[in-house]
Parts: C-alpha cells; sequence; structure tokens
C-alpha cells in the first residue's frame, strides 16, 4: 500500500540521518505523520465494519495505556527513540480512542470544529512556509521575535488559521468546483459516445 510505503520512507530516512534537498529530517516527519493520519483513517473504517471492534479498541486501548504510563513513569527514555514511538504509535492509537468516544464526538461535530476539519489540509500546508517566511523575515530586518511566547503563538495560529481560510474559500473551493465541472463534462461526452457506439 502506498500509504506505508511513505511511512517506510520517513523511517528510513529518520533512522539513516539522510540529509538532501527533499529528503531530510524535517520532510521524514512529513512523511511519517501525514501518511500515519491517512493509515489511521482507513483502519478505523476498516475496524467499524468488524463484528469483533471491541477486540481491537481494548487492544489499542491497553497499548497506548501501557506506552502512555511507561513514558509519565520513567520518562521518554524509556521508549527509546521517542518521537518515533509517539508518531507511529502513541498518537495514532489516541485518535482512534478518541473517536471511539460519543462524547468527543459529539464535541467533534460543533460546526466549528467541523469547518477548522474543512481547512486542515490548507493548515497543514501554509503553517510551514508562513513560518519560512517569519523567519526569512526577522533574518533580513533584524527584528527579535521571543518563539517562546504564548503570545507568539497564539498570534501565529491565528494567522495561519485566517491564511488558511483566504485558501480554501478563494482557491480550495473554486479549483475544487472547476475540476468537478471539467470532469464530470468529460464523463457525460464519454456515456454519450458509449451510447452511440452502442445504437
Amino acid at each position: 500500500m502506498l500509504y506505508i510505503a511513505f511511512v517506510i520512507l520517513g523511517i528510513v530516512i529518520k533512522l539513516t540521518g539522510l540529509n538532501t534537498f527533499l529528503l531530510n529530517q524535517e520532510t521524514s516527519r512529513v512523511f511519517m505523520g501525514f501518511f500515519v493520519g491517512c493509515l489511521v483513517y482507513e483502519l478505523y473504517n476498516y475496524i467499524r465494519k468488524m463484528n469483533t471492534r471491541h477486540v481491537f479498541i481494548s487492544i489499542y486501548s491497553a497499548v497506548f495505556l501501557f506506552l502512555s504510563i511507561s513514558a509519565i513513569t520513567f520518562g521518554h527514555g524509556v521508549l527509546r527513540d521517542w518521537q518515533l514511538v509517539y508518531t507511529l504509535i502513541i498518537f495514532p492509537l489516541g485518535i482512534l480512542i478518541i473517536l471511539e468516544i460519543k462524547l468527543f464526538n459529539k464535541i467533534l461535530s460543533v460546526k466549528p470544529l467541523t469547518y477548522l476539519g474543512e481547512i486542515s489540509f490548507s493548515i497543514y500546508l501554509l503553517h510551514y512556509p508562513m513560518q519560512l517566511v517569519l523567519k526569512t523575515l526577522k533574518d533580513i530586518y533584524s527584528f527579535e521575535i521571543n518563539f517562546s511566547s504564548r503570545l507568539t503563538f497564539v498570534t501565529f495560529c491565528i494567522s495561519v488559521i485566517f491564511v488558511s481560510i483566504l485558501s480554501h474559500e478563494f482557491f480550495e473551493k473554486p479549483s475544487q468546483k472547476y475540476l468537478r465541472k471539467v470532469l464530470l463534462d468529460r464523463k457525460n461526452v464519454r456515456d454519450k459516445r458509449i451510447l452511440y457506439s452502442k445504437s
């Protein structure tokens, strides 16, 4: 499966310390984080259709609790390469558990949060370029930014969400509408050709 291949690629880049223009420690996080998210989505849909769903929920809840309690009790070092463990196991299991809790489902169904989900792809794509722009401007104009400040963090998050809304409303939606129209027109033309060829 393509998702698994990209996750493995991310792991290999991370463990080998590869550092080229496109394949480096930063992109390894992207490969692992994004495509593990895709796998979680597929796994959740698969488990939902199973009769033994409760068995899977019990297993991944137990694994999640064991790893989380171990990390809290003995420190991250007990997990060895803790970044990999969190990215590949703890975070995905945490998401699967949350999706099974009805209260969380109700909270996540609130309109502002569902809209945040709609713009999440824009947030994902834009947050890093915006960090680069901020860092570049800081270096060019030599002004001070306290990146540890809560105010800086909140201001940056609000800015990313605002730019993502603009991108979603004025680029993504029109692009989707245009592509759907083009693809549907082609499908209609193809269907008509098939119909004429049979008559």
